[in-house]
């Protein structure tokens, strides 16, 4: 499916059971992801499962403006 691969994609609750599994078919096609969820040590596990070198994690709410500004 090339419409998923090279893309830069970012999963909000992405340390949950389907930000994995969206993540996990993300980088199988090219992407690269960036995972965001509020729980640090999710996201750490969540990383370490997925274990791939276009992944990258961030820890935010999403629901808060001042965790969302650059």
């Amino acid at each position: 499916m090339k419409v998923l691969g090279n893309k830069v994609v970012v999963i909000t609750g992405g340390a949950g059971a389907l930000g994995l599994v969206t993540a996990k078919l993300y980088l199988s096609k090219g992407s690269s992801v960036m995972l965001v969820d509020n729980d640090k040590e999710a996201l750490k596990l969540a990383a370490k499962t997925l274990n791939h070198n276009e992944l990258a994690y961030v820890v935010a709410d999403v629901t808060r403006t001042s965790d969302t500004r650059l």
